[in-house]
Order: structure tokens, then C-alpha cells, then sequence
């Protein structure tokens, strides 16, 4: 817990504008999205870079671990939230808003999970709140 008084352990600057970081629940990842599209992935111990990548998003505004810190989501400029493997970072899964794959969708402003971690929320700067249930 940070108290009053805790100590500063990090800190770093970016070129980019961070839009949202997220921890994983097993405490080895932080990730934290940028407003050039890109994703960067640090060992959350030492703030040790792992991988930085660029989506397909102009802009990533939302990240979120799952809640047994499997997958990563990251909701960006296209209207999708994209899933990632947080074994190799690799793309597993792309969940579209809204009824078309239509690129100029609004952006995802907002990701979380249901406290049992079944369901996913977005929410797009447009308003539209939509959920997906996993299997």
C-alpha cells in the first residue's frame, strides 16, 4: 500500500504522451499505452523495458490485464480492442464496437472487467457501451 511518506523507486521520461497504464495481478508487467498507437510492456519490479510495439491504432488510449493476467486489452482510435498473449505478446484476438469493422470508428476511451473477470466493458468517446462475455 502507498502511504504517506513512501519512497520514489522510479522514474523516467517518455517522448510520447502515456494515455493509461495498467499492472498485471500477478505483479510481473506493467503496461502503458501511448498516444502514438504504441504499447510498452515493463517488468514491473524494475520498470525494465521488455517490449514496445506499434498497434494498428493511431492513438491507444486503454489498457487492462486480465484479471488472471493472461491476456492484455487495448482499446485505440479504431474501435477495437485488441488481445494480446502476455506469454510472447503476440496478437490473439481482435473484439470490434459497434457492427462494422469500419477503421474511422470512435475511439475506446475506457476498458474494465466484471470483479469475476467473465465480462469486458468498453466504453468509445462516442458514448456506446458495449460487453463481451467469455466462454
Amino acid at each position: 500500500m502507498v502511504r504517506r511518506g513512501s519512497r520514489l523507486i522510479a522514474e523516467w521520461t517518455e517522448k510520447s504522451i502515456a494515455t493509461k497504464a495498467d499492472f498485471s495481478s500477478d505483479g510481473r508487467w506493467l503496461a502503458i499505452s501511448f498516444s502514438t498507437g504504441e504499447i510498452e510492456i515493463r517488468e514491473a519490479k524494475l520498470f525494465k523495458v521488455e517490449r514496445r510495439w506499434k498497434t494498428d491504432s493511431a492513438v491507444v488510449r486503454s489498457v487492462l490485464f486480465s484479471n488472471d493476467s493472461s491476456r492484455l486489452f487495448c482499446g485505440g482510435s479504431n474501435g477495437a480492442v485488441h488481445v494480446y498473449d502476455s506469454a510472447d505478446w503476440r496478437e490473439v484476438s481482435t473484439l470490434y464496437t459497434a457492427s462494422a469493422k469500419n477503421k474511422s470508428d470512435p475511439t475506446i476511451d475506457y476498458l474494465t472487467f466484471s470483479s469475476d473477470g467473465t465480462t469486458l466493458l468498453a466504453y468509445r468517446e462516442d458514448g456506446l457501451v458495449q460487453t463481451w462475455r467469455g466462454r
